[in-house]
């Protein structure tokens, strides 16, 4: 679970910062002021991004994981990797992807806004700043 886990929460995490604060940089040096409207369409912006990032990177664990859990197989992570890559090459990691982008871009869209909004609410910076 962490071969999928520590990829999928850490380049959401930091990708969204990165994300959110270049947004800002590149209106900043557009000599545009950010208003509420320009912050929000730019948390909305960065969290889309990082959500298809984050779920790039961790569709290779995501297929590990299914294999595991689906076939009852006890290899190691490394045979089970190695198997899917003698079968289908390395699609064969990217299997069932476009659906799994679609579920977890619209969850983690959701969920980086909310936290965004959280973190200012509680008198916190917004992300990126």
């Amino acid at each position: 679970m962490l071969i999928k886990q520590i990829p999928y929460t850490v380049t959401k995490q930091v990708s969204f910062e990165l994300f959110t604060a270049q947004i800002l940089a590149f209106t900043a040096a557009a000599s545009a002021v950010p208003n509420e409207e320009t912050r929000f369409l730019t948390t909305v912006t960065s969290a889309f991004l990082a959500s298809v990032l984050a779920c790039i990177i961790s569709q290779p664990g995501d297929i590990l994981v299914t294999k595991t859990f689906k076939e009852n197989v006890d290899d190691n992570p490394i045979e089970n990797a190695r198997s899917i890559f003698e079968a289908n090459g390395v699609n064969g990691f990217y299997n069932g992807f476009s659906a799994r982008l679609a579920h977890v871009a619209s969850i983690v869209t959701s969920q980086l806004v909310v936290y965004d909004f959280l973190k200012q609410l509680l008198g916190l910076p917004a992300t990126g700043t």
